[in-house]
């Protein structure tokens, strides 16, 4: 895709299928339309001499400028392929990656995952985004903010529940369970052992003591009455060398949390954490030293220090949950599905309107395949060869009428007068707005067919390239069209180069679960 010439980026393909507006890049490269000329064209006389040949010339002109547009329609389709591809890639490497953290606990992970994304994803669409602005294109800062924080509460109920009830998402492995947050584990471990150092120093024992369980299991609070019992058996021990009763009971293990990007969100502000701090970090007395305890623990990640909520580089990289990275990619997906499936519909109709006329000029067609771009620098080399010829007779007939006019001047004054009576027959606003057109326009109508022809074989002549669409009415300003033209190409490829460079940008910035998967 690096080398692709006429790189179409998302937020271009976006654009054209309605998702996005891009002003910036509204043309693509498409010929000029004869609508363009459409006033000039009704206040004009034709040629009043026909000139078959003449037509034919302008008719496969016309047929090369549009070769371009269509070869633009491709570019564009494939392009929204490659980069459906990409995004199809990306959300397999989140699935992925996503699964590799679900593994510990659900036989099929995968599937597990697919049903959370699922339940965040019909519950965003069941709540309608807010409005931008009153007369206003940009979302304001309060509707983003908004929009920000009902995206991250769906997140967080959804990762909530499958942390807490994970058989409510699937089959789980026996005895499976979600591990605690590394701050979770340094700040539980610390109160099991304060708890054990205080009931140890009341029965009179060593300090270090304690019941006979695992870290594991003690962390676990589904075990929690595996860690009763042990505590149990630990305490009639302590009680069989000192008789006292002692009550109070071991400290329970916390819930296991999400990722802390999956429940919590720190604002652009670098104040704000929303919706609020999760149990282990609320004391900020304790933050502080926590981070110290536990350098590569979530806080240490997250927060450049424990006395304030700003956050950390990286974090502010990852500031946006799973599941709703996984929206977002379905989202522009399913855009791009669309857009392409339109694209090639648009291009299959050219394809075959093209075919069909390649086929009145008399040119075959039986293995001509317009879906294959090399066919297309073939087509385009007959049409130049058959533009060459139609200019040729049209010389031919161009001096057969030069020839007459200059034999017959009778028929020049009766062409001069057969236009005077025309125009008096027009009504007078017609006549004033004939007079508001173009000096060109009016000069071009009082030439002889001869002159005018003569002038749109010059343009035909000119524009070998075909970059303009001519008509026998715009062939006079071929040179200033064909300038606008060049320097309208010069934008386009500018304006693609600059979305080439946003989207690689926007891809750049998603995170990279194929080859860094963090879990």
């Amino acid at each position: 895709m690096k080398n692709t010439k006429r790189y179409c980026s998302l937020f271009c393909a976006l654009m054209l299928i309605g998702v996005v507006s891009t002003p910036a890049y509204s043309a693509i490269s498409f010929s000029t339309s004869p609508k363009v000329y459409q006033k000039t064209i009704k206040t004009v006389k034709y040629l009043d001499s026909s000139n078959p040949s003449l037509r034919r010339a302008l008719n496969i002109h016309n047929m090369l400028n549009e070769i371009s547009g269509i070869l633009d329609v491709m570019t564009t389709g494939d392009d929204l392929t490659k980069q459906r591809d990409i995004f199809s890639e990306q959300k397999d490497a989140l699935s992925s990656c996503y699964s590799k953290k679900l593994g510990g606990v659900f036989k099929e992970p995968k599937s597990a995952w697919n049903k959370m994304a699922d339940a965040y994803e019909q519950k965003r669409l069941a709540v309608p985004e807010k409005g931008q602005d009153k007369d206003s294109l940009v979302p304001s800062v309060k509707s983003s903010k908004d929009t920000s924080r009902k995206n991250m509460d769906i997140s967080r109920e959804v990762m909530m529940d499958v942390y807490q009830n994970p058989a409510n998402w699937g089959e789980i492995n026996k005895d499976a369970s979600f591990p605690l947050w590394q701050d979770q584990s340094v700040v539980f471990e610390k109160q099991w052992n304060d708890y054990y150092d205080k009931m140890n120093t009341a029965f009179g024992a060593p300090k270090k003591g304690g019941p006979n369980v695992d870290e594991k299991t003690r962390q676990d609070v589904k075990k929690y009455n595996q860690v009763l019992k042990a505590h149990k058996e630990y305490l009639a021990s302590l009680q069989s060398n000192k008789k006292m009763e002692y009550s109070e009971l071991p400290p329970k293990a916390p819930q296991p949390l999400p990722a802390w990007n999956e429940i919590m969100m720190v604002e652009a502000d670098g104040k704000t954490v929303y919706p609020e701090m999760p149990d282990v970090w609320k004391d900020a007395k304790t933050r502080k030293e926590l981070i110290k305890a536990n350098p590569n623990g979530e806080l240490a990640q997250v927060f450049e220090n424990g006395d304030t909520n700003t956050p950390t580089t990286s974090a502010m990289m990852a500031n946006q949950s799973s599941l709703e990275q996984e929206f977002q990619l379905r989202l522009m997906m399913d855009s791009l599905e669309k857009g392409t499936s339109s694209f090639n519909n648009t291009t299959r109709d050219m394809q075959q309107d093209f075919k069909n006329r390649l086929s009145e000029l008399g040119i075959d067609t039986t293995d001509l395949k317009l879906e294959t771009r090399g066919d297309y620098f073939k087509v385009r080399k007959v049409l130049k060869e058959e533009k060459n010829k139609a200019i040729s007779e049209a010389e031919k007939y161009i001096a057969r009428l030069e020839k007459q006019d200059a034999e017959h001047p009778e028929l020049v004054e009766k062409r001069r007068k057969k236009e005077q009576a025309k125009r008096s027959r027009m009504s007078e606003k017609a006549q004033e707005q004939l007079g508001k057109s173009d000096e060109g326009i009016v000069q071009i109508s009082q030439m002889s067919p001869a002159i005018q022809q003569k002038l749109v074989v010059d343009a035909l002549k000119k524009d070998s390239d075909a970059l303009v669409y001519l008509t026998e009415t715009n062939a006079m300003d071929v040179d200033q069209l064909m300038r606008e033209r060049k320097s309208t190409n010069k934008i386009i490829v500018e304006s693609q180069k600059q979305m080439q460079d946003v989207y690689k940008r926007q891809v750049d910035m998603l995170p990279n679960f194929k080859d860094q998967c963090p879990f």
